[in-house]
């Protein structure tokens, strides 16, 4: 997957790009890591449209799409909400002020 940037034209070195790519998802990995660890100690839940509004919001509107499926991709991978079992459907939340929303139960297991 590579983060798309209509704004820049020209070519990027495979490696740049990839590097690139791997420092937003360490980024992400411990954003949400923390995040985690706070609902292990604490209990508190994770609003996972909350979480990418507040990510997206300072990106650039397009890498958003590529940066929504990076932090889901990172969320699932790290817990998960006992209302997927239950097969409840959560409520389309928006994520950006472009008309972008997403469908995701709030993370409330490790």
């Amino acid at each position: 997957m590579t983060l798309r940037d209509e704004e820049v034209t020209g070519h990027v070195p495979t490696e740049v790009e990839y590097e690139e790519l791997q420092q937003v998802n360490d980024e992400l990995a411990q954003r949400i890591g923390d995040m985690l660890k706070v609902h292990k100690e604490q209990g508190a839940a994770i609003d996972l449209a909350l979480v990418l509004r507040d990510y997206l919001a300072s990106h650039p509107r397009t890498h958003h799409f590529d940066l929504a499926r990076m932090v889901v991709d990172q969320a699932v991978r790290l817990g998960y909400s006992e209302s997927d079992y239950r097969a409840i459907q959560p409520d389309w939340t928006a994520i950006n002020d472009f008309g972008a929303k997403v469908q995701a139960n709030v993370i409330d297991r490790y």
